[in-house]
C-alpha cells in the first residue's frame, strides 16, 4: 500500500490491469497536496487482500473498506482510474458515509458492460496479458502524444513506464 503526504485524504483506486506502483509519478505529485493512499487490487502480489470468488465485485468494495481502515480513515476523497473508476463509483453509491468526494478518471460509465474482448481480459488475465499488452500502444498513444510535445519525450515516458511495469508485474485476479 502507498501512503504519503499530509492534508485532506485521497484514495486512488488503480485500474484492473495495473498496480499502485504503475501510478507512482502521479501519486508522488498528488502527495505534495494531500495525503495520498493507493493499493493494488486483490489478487496481486503485495495487495494484502485475498479474493473470495463467491463475492464477485463485492471483493473490490470490501478491499477498499480495508484500505480506509488500514489508513485509519473514516472518510476520504476517492479517485478511480479506468476500471478503478467503476469500483470508486460503486463504492460511493453503497458507502456514501465514507466518501467525501468522488473523482473518476478515464472510467467506464455506470452502465458499462464489458464487450467480449474486455470480458476475456477480466476473466483470464494471465492468458490475455499478451493480447492486452500488444494492443495497449494503439489505445495509449493518442494520450501520450497529447501529453508530450516531442517524440523523444514520448519515448522516454514509455521506457520509464515500462520499467515500472517490469519491476511491479501484475499477478492474477
Amino acid at each position: 500500500m502507498y501512503s504519503s503526504g499530509s492534508g485532506p485524504p485521497l484514495i486512488v483506486v488503480p485500474g484492473i490491469q495495473g498496480r499502485w506502483e504503475w501510478l507512482r509519478p502521479t501519486l508522488d505529485a498528488l502527495q505534495r497536496h494531500c495525503r495520498t493512499v493507493s493499493y493494488s487490487l486483490g489478487g496481486d502480489f503485495g495487495a494484502g487482500w485475498k479474493v473470495d470468488p463467491s463475492l464477485g465485485f463485492e471483493n473490490y468494495l470490501r478491499q477498499l473498506d480495508g484500505v480506509l481502515d488500514r489508513a485509519q480513515l473514516e472518510r476520504a476523497a476517492i479517485c478511480g482510474i479506468s476500471y478503478g473508476g467503476f469500483i470508486a463509483l460503486r463504492y460511493a453509491a453503497t458507502r456514501p458515509h465514507r466518501v467525501s468526494h468522488l473523482v473518476l478518471t478515464s472510467s467506464p460509465s455506470p452502465g458499462w458492460k464489458p464487450n467480449p474482448r474486455q470480458s476475456g481480459y477480466i476473466a483470464r488475465p494471465w492468458i490475455s496479458t499478451p493480447a492486452f499488452l500488444a494492443t495497449a500502444p494503439g489505445r495509449l498513444w493518442p494520450e501520450i502524444r497529447a501529453a508530450f510535445d516531442d517524440l523523444p519525450s514520448r519515448l522516454a515516458f514509455c521506457a520509464t513506464h515500462m520499467g515500472r511495469v517490469l519491476t511491479a508485474p501484475r499477478s492474477h485476479r
